[in-house]
């Protein structure tokens, strides 16, 4: 009989620590870095910055992380908050728990998808580990941007998705190899990847060679300012279609060949929110690319899902540089 009252007791216990986990919805602090030990004050605080209660230090897996407590819906493992970061060796994953973002010690910001048997097979990837200054993080702005810059503070790749559409959305990892700009956790997705990428091609871009991507441009890196002289508008537009060198076979598209026309014309306009600027003087002129604006452009072409390369033919200029 005292037997059979202790385990309703225990059943009484569990299903009463079940009910109070589920109200207060315990997840980790996004502001905390490192492991978490005892009675850490800076969890504490860490919670209060992350506008949540609580804050003391748990076991998950064969570490320990800083739990906060009173987590509304949505705020979980699988979300990069606005403002926040990941560090070298911090991950996040789907809530199926088979999706993986994780920020590598290589410099790597990788995307995989974790096994029956838990190996990880990486479905995309920034590619940056091979630069000279691999980054040490990446930050989602407040602006919508994802950033990720190395020990120096200077910005190595960026996503190129800042802007009014962007501000304020989290970065969801989600079930099936996806990750996702979004305002909440099932919301459309204002941004997102791509499950599969193919290309392997080296960071190190040849001028008058060209590389492909399936997606993204997170392997070119620009260091310097690129500048074109030209003789008249016809020539400012052949240059910006050497430099460019984009083609519009990507994810089903019938069209083929160079940059058409139309759309040069729409980005040395601004219109449209595009970044190239240029000046002119009369009917001559110099057409100036800075690194972020072409990085920028590239990446706007190619989520747009308009673009699959990019080709740098040699403009014979010494401070057009790539790493």
């Amino acid at each position: 009989m005292l037997k059979v009252q202790l385990c309703i007791n225990l059943i009484l216990f569990c299903a009463l620590v079940r009910t109070s986990q589920g109200k207060e919805k315990l997840c980790f602090s996004k502001s905390y870095f490192g492991q978490c030990d005892g009675d850490d004050e800076t969890c504490v605080k860490s919670c209060k910055d992350d506008k949540l209660s609580g804050g003391k230090c748990g076991a998950f897996r064969s570490t320990k992380v800083c739990y906060c407590e009173g987590c509304h819906q949505g705020v979980t493992a699988s979300q990069l908050l606005s403002g926040t970061a990941l560090k070298r060796e911090q991950s996040l994953l789907s809530p199926d728990k088979k999706t993986k973002l994780s920020m590598q010690m290589n410099g790597d910001l990788v995307v995989s998808i974790i096994g029956e048997d838990l190996t990880e097979k990486s479905v995309w990837s920034t590619g940056t580990s091979s630069l000279a200054r691999p980054p040490v993080s990446v930050s989602l702005l407040q602006n919508g941007d994802l950033v990720m810059v190395n020990d120096e503070g200077e910005t190595a790749w960026r996503l190129g998705t800042s802007g009014t559409k962007y501000a304020g959305a989290s970065l969801w990892v989600r079930n099936g190899g996806l990750i996702c700009l979004a305002n909440e956790p099932d919301g459309d997705c204002l941004w997102k990847s791509v499950t599969v990428v193919t290309s392997t091609q080296s960071a190190v871009l040849i001028p008058g060679r060209s590389v492909g991507y399936t997606w993204s441009v997170g392997r070119l890196h620009v260091t310097d300012v690129a500048e074109f002289s030209y003789s008249n508008n016809q020539a400012r537009d052949a240059i910006l279609q050497q430099i460019l060198g984009v083609w519009n076979t990507a994810l089903g598209s019938a069209n083929s060949g160079g940059l058409r026309i139309d759309f040069v014309s729409q980005i040395l306009s601004g219109n449209g929110g595009f970044i190239v600027t240029y000046s002119i003087t009369g009917t001559t002129g110099k057409l100036t690319v800075t690194p972020k604006q072409l990085v920028d452009l590239v990446h706007t072409s190619i989520s747009a899902s308009r673009v699959v390369g990019v080709k740098i033919p040699s403009p014979n200029k010494k401070n057009l540089a790539f790493v």
